[in-house]
């Protein structure tokens, strides 16, 4: 995810510093719908381009891209396929912009996954590998097997509790 400018042929280091430009995401509504995917500026300072891509949190985002990219605006973003179609989503011009939107789908099963982004700022001063963590919500958990030890203090607090609405009741009968 490293630009390739192609200004004689040399290619520049990304930026060590902290970026300027971030990446953040807003689920749908239910499982399945897309997530909208967000990449911008911190203090108002613009970018020229910018790569994303969405990868599995299992292999540390250091796996193949996943899933597909929608685009929002199509005078900011276009596809690219990095191994699969619409894997990755890229700028049109190298216009400067503080913020740009767009939809991306699981292909199959829902997963955690790692946005990453590349935020280029000009064409040698670049920051890769700036990412956002997606953890999919969970399902109820099945209910853990009680201990013996547990279901010792459930049946006290049950007696405790039944033999306090019997003192109550009594009480309230006189």
């Amino acid at each position: 995810m490293r630009p390739h400018h192609g200004r004689g042929g040399a290619e520049s280091l990304p930026q060590t510093s902290e970026p300027p430009f971030m990446v953040s995401y807003q689920l749908g509504r239910n499982a399945g719908d897309p997530i909208t995917v967000s990449l911008e500026s911190k203090n108002n300072g613009r970018f020229m381009g910018f790569m994303l891509e969405a990868r599995s949190l299992s292999l540390n985002g250091d796996g193949p891209p996943l899933g597909k990219f929608i685009i929002l605006d199509s005078g900011q973003s276009r596809l690219l396929t990095c191994g699969s179609q619409n894997s990755a989503v890229s700028n049109t011009l190298n216009l400067a912009k503080t913020l740009v939107k767009v939809n991306w789908t699981a292909d199959g099963e829902e997963q955690d996954i790692i946005f990453r982004a590349t935020f280029s700022q000009t064409y040698s001063k670049y920051w890769e590998r700036v990412n956002v963590t997606v953890l999919r919500p969970t399902s109820t958990p099945e209910p853990e097997t009680t201990t013996g030890a547990a279901t010792t203090t459930t049946e006290a607090a049950t007696t405790e509790a039944a033999t306090t609405t019997e003192a109550a009741t009594t009480t309230e009968a006189m």
